[in-house]
């Protein structure tokens, strides 16, 4: 599967909240789960898993998309500073 990020024009937001710890989705404190405050990761994983198994990976795609929630694995990537930053490239 491609890599799903986040459209454009809500990257800029995602980053700066992720930067800030903040949740996607209320700025509440959402340093796990996704980018994610507790109440609405576990509200993702409600509607996720209601969902018939064949249209969960649309529905997370979508989300990913939006800004609403980060792909596995990218809160890491996000956070991550660079050690050894250098304007030559």
């Amino acid at each position: 599967m491609t890599e799903v990020t986040a459209k454009r024009t809500v990257e800029k937001t995602v980053k700066e909240k992720v930067q800030a710890g903040k949740c996607l989705l209320c700025d509440s404190p959402g340093d796990s789960n996704r980018g994610l405050c507790c109440s609405h990761y576990f509200e993702f994983r409600r509607k996720l898993l209601s969902l018939p198994k064949s249209k969960r990976l649309a529905f997370e795609s979508e989300q990913i998309r939006e800004g609403r929630i980060l792909a596995s694995g990218q809160l890491r990537e996000l956070k991550t500073v660079d050690a050894f930053p250098s304007e030559v490239t």
